[in-house]
């Protein structure tokens, strides 16, 4: 009778231990998961802001495409900007404008070396802005 009390016991022991085991499989998967989530929630947000940025860059291209039209049904007149006059001689397109401000911004360089160094304008033009003194 206490052998058969003590089987009992070891497989009511063993039981639990198999138990817990199995439990605390289940509970490092579920953390696991929830870290999964965590990180895809993340990038859902970030993605969300990168498409509103480019959202808002697109109708501030389009805004500058229209005004850009009209600009080309007036008389021409001197150039204010940097900006203005590549665009207006169609030498530099307002995607790639855009690019190179980005990328003067991240090495901190003037635009009009920015755009010479990413190969968007020729040595020439470089010369000519920076006779007309545009910025």
């Amino acid at each position: 009778m206490i052998i058969v009390l003590l089987l009992i016991a070891v497989g009511a022991v063993g039981t639990v231990l198999v138990c817990k085991s199995i439990s605390a499989g289940f509970d490092t998967k579920n953390e696991m998961i929830t870290e999964m989530e965590k990180s895809l929630n993340e990038e859902q947000k970030e993605l969300r802001l990168r498409r509103r940025e480019l959202k808002r860059e697109l109708e501030n291209l389009k805004r500058d495409l229209k005004s850009n039209n009209t600009r080309k049904d007036t008389a021409p007149s001197a150039p204010s900007s940097l900006q203005d006059w590549l665009i207006d001689t169609e030498l530099v397109g307002m995607g790639q404008y855009k690019k190179a401000e980005r990328y003067a911004k991240e090495k901190n360089l003037d635009m009009i070396s920015a755009l010479l160094t990413l190969n968007m304008i020729t040595v020439d033009t470089y010369e000519k802005a920076k006779k007309m003194k545009l910025r």
